[in-house]
């Protein structure tokens, strides 16, 4: 989803991704799609710097 970006669209990805589960609370699963945002981001867009769109023109201001 270009539109939104690198944040948006890896977070909300993470989070459908975590509802594969059964077992899975929505608490836990939040907690873990922003975990896993905040880690990839660092990561990608400024260990590696990787020229990604971090937020798209659908959630700026």
């Amino acid at each position: 989803m270009r539109g939104l970006g690198f944040v948006p669209s890896l977070f909300f990805t993470a989070l459908i991704a975590c509802f594969a589960s059964q077992k899975m609370k929505p608490l836990t699963a939040i907690a873990l799609s922003i975990a896993l945002t905040i880690f990839s981001v660092a990561v990608f867009s400024y260990a590696l710097g990787l020229p990604f769109q971090r937020f798209g023109p659908w959630v700026r201001m």
